[in-house]
């Protein structure tokens, strides 16, 4: 793997070279991944729920907005970070399955 082909997934030098070493010990099983996956990203899934939260506060200035993301992103129960975690073998398949392409666990989310 070169270095321009890592670059949306590892940002810079030090991560890159840390991955290649990790790559080639023979003892880690590195995943091919797709840069900016978000099938494979269940972070976006908490955005989504932040935004509708934000949706439904109705901010009308920075300070509140700051103020519903901050109890929102507290407020995020350890079960549904549990659930979305037990879900990467599914995504991963659904991935695959799809050859690369979208699959349900991709959601849209439009930020203001």
């Amino acid at each position: 793997m070169k270095p321009s082909e890592v670059s949306g997934t590892v940002p810079c030098l030090p991560a890159y070279i840390l991955f290649m070493c990790i790559r080639h010990t023979n003892k880690i099983n590195v995943m091919e991944w797709p840069a900016q996956s978000p099938d494979l990203n269940p972070i976006e899934n908490l955005w989504g729920d932040i935004k509708n939260v934000v949706s439904e506060a109705k901010p009308r200035n920075a300070e509140e907005l700051w103020n519903v993301v901050q109890l929102s992103w507290a407020g995020i129960p350890v079960h549904r970070c549990q659930k979305l975690v037990d879900s990467m073998q599914h995504r991963c398949e659904a991935v695959l399955r799809n050859s690369g392409y979208t699959t349900k666990y991709y959601t849209r989310f439009r930020f203001f």
